[in-house]
């Protein structure tokens, strides 16, 4: 999809807000050490909230600068994908991972600190989530999602041969492969794969809607056949429909969106009303959207039941649908509507409904 302008791109709030957290904690140890031994976790006398906080604390400044340029680098990818909450999620969830895992492999008497392994947590999602995009890890350089991750896992592994300094900690690669397993989990959880698929098939569409309609129709159909919910396809299958004059076309596509994705279903409706494609779907099925429209969007569960209403005398779901649009109405036009029930289906069911509801004598 194209770049949204720059007046209303978002800022990576939750990342900035974990980078001034680490650079403050470290402004502080620079003033009170002790206060850092209190954050960081300790393995043999485990302290549950020390799992958290050791995460903003890190063993010297070689340590804090190399997550904080990684941090940099994934943590906005992951917020600007899917939302603070899961950068927050993943964040957290991984540097516990990380830390249980130093527990359980690597236990010792000395401390743990540091935000190596929710970052690695983040890596990881990140790494499955959008392999092939490109992240800037330096003013005006930019490197793929692959890369860095590469990159994280070697300089993991050299952390295990090599120690850079004397700090208030320690830091573990049992940490780092927990949080990376840990972002991995989540990723698959959440499985963020499609997300990335749905994304690089909305370019598609994007691209080939300035080539012509019925090149934007094919994408579009082969978009839907994997990912048949998909409202922008939906959309663009529509409107390419009425871009190569398929009026009925068109209308069948929208009930499709309204049937895949619930959620769309009023904005289906109205886009059928501009049409008048009503007779696109049987009537039952215009019923029963309408029955589960009704609590959300009374008025495009009320469009529904008028295309029956107003549709043939012979249609079986008639009576029906006006007695529901009776049930609804205002007391004049609930009068007006049991009396076209009394006049023309007298010994129908949903006329017998009506006197028994109050709404004829």
């Amino acid at each position: 999809m194209s770049e949204p302008p720059s007046s209303v791109r978002r800022w990576p709030v939750l990342t900035l807000v974990f980078l001034a957290v680490d650079l403050a904690v470290a402004a502080v140890g620079l003033f009170r050490p002790e206060a850092l031994d209190a954050l960081a976790f300790y393995p043999d006398r485990p302290v549950a909230w020390q799992a958290v906080t050791s995460l903003f604390v890190h063993a010297n400044t070689v340590h804090l600068l190399g997550n904080l340029v990684f941090l940099a680098a994934v943590g906005p990818l992951v917020e600007m994908g899917k939302g603070p909450f899961r950068l927050g999620l993943v964040f957290f969830v991984s540097g516990v991972a990380g830390v249980m895992a130093h527990t359980l492999l690597a236990r010792g008497t000395g401390s743990l600190v540091g935000a190596s392994a929710a970052i690695a947590g983040c890596v990881g999602y990140a790494s499955v989530a959008a392999i092939r995009k490109r992240v800037a890890v330096a003013p005006n350089v930019g490197a793929s999602v692959w890369v860095v991750a590469l990159v994280w896992v070697v300089t993991q592994a050299a952390g295990t041969m090599l120690k850079v300094g004397e700090g208030t900690g320690g830091v573990s690669f049992s940490a780092h492969l927990g949080g990376f397993l840990a972002g991995l989990i989540l990723a698959a959880a959440f499985r963020v794969w499609r997300d990335h698929d749905l994304k690089l098939g909305h370019e598609v569409l994007d691209r080939l809607n300035s080539v012509g309609p019925a090149a934007a129709l094919a994408a579009a159909q082969a978009h839907l056949a994997k990912h048949p919910d998909d409202v922008v396809a939906h959309r663009q299958a529509a409107q390419s429909h009425l871009d190569l004059g398929r009026t009925e076309r068109a209308a069948k596509q929208w009930w499709a969106m309204a049937w895949a994705n619930p959620g769309h279903a009023s904005e289906a409706v109205r886009e059928i009303a501009k049409i008048d494609g009503w007779a696109a779907e049987p009537s039952a099925r215009r019923l029963r959207l309408a029955e589960s429209m009704a609590e959300t969007d009374a008025e495009g569960a009320a469009m529904l039941l008028r295309s029956v209403a107003e549709g043939p005398a012979g249609d079986p779901e008639r009576p029906n649908a006006i007695l529901a649009l009776a049930e609804r109405a205002d007391d004049t036009a609930a009068k007006s509507l049991v009396q076209t029930l009394a006049d023309e289906y007298a010994l129908h069911p949903a006329t017998e409904a009506a006197r028994q509801k109050g709404l004829l004598p």
